[in-house]
């Protein structure tokens, strides 16, 4: 190995462990890695999420893009679209047998970007239909995100709205 490859690797296992150890974080209070329940899980994350944008794509007032949270509802939009992407990412990733050390970058930036989707999202008037299609997707990130972090899930469901 390089020596320049050989430190980026050190440093990006260095970069990974304190991150991943943040205070009252330890790899033993992980649920243990199944590959299989993982993979499931996964493929269900990305096909509710898919569902929570079709839901908004159809949201009456997302669509007429003159109201006045025409910024909002472009940034909440975009952001589900990027959602969806990277949860297809992940679940093809698992599901071609990639574990929780390859896949955790990718878990963590579906983290940011839930969180990004819950705050734009705030901003809206979003109809029941598509409260009950985040809380199906919010339903799965708590059953997934036991294997990552050993958090709470990212987001609430619709009642703590």
């Amino acid at each position: 190995m390089r020596p320049f490859r050989k430190l980026r690797v050190i440093a990006l296992t260095i970069a990974t462990s304190t991150s991943l150890l943040a205070p009252g974080t330890a790899v033993a209070d992980l649920q243990a890695w199944d590959q299989e329940a993982v993979s499931a899980l996964a493929s269900d994350l990305a096909e509710a999420i898919k569902a929570v944008r079709g839901a908004a794509l159809k949201e009456p007032t997302l669509r007429d893009r003159s109201n006045t949270t025409g910024r909002s509802t472009q940034q909440y939009l975009d952001t589900l679209k990027q959602l969806e992407q990277a949860t297809r990412r992940l679940a093809t990733r698992l599901g071609d047998g990639e574990d929780r050390e390859k896949t955790l970058n990718l878990a963590r930036r579906i983290g940011t970007l839930l969180r990004d989707a819950q705050e734009s999202g705030r901003r809206l008037m979003l109809t029941q239909s598509s409260f009950d299609e985040i809380d199906r997707a919010v339903a799965v990130i708590r059953q997934l995100s036991p294997f990552y972090t050993d958090r709470d899930p990212l987001m609430p469901t619709s009642t703590q709205r």
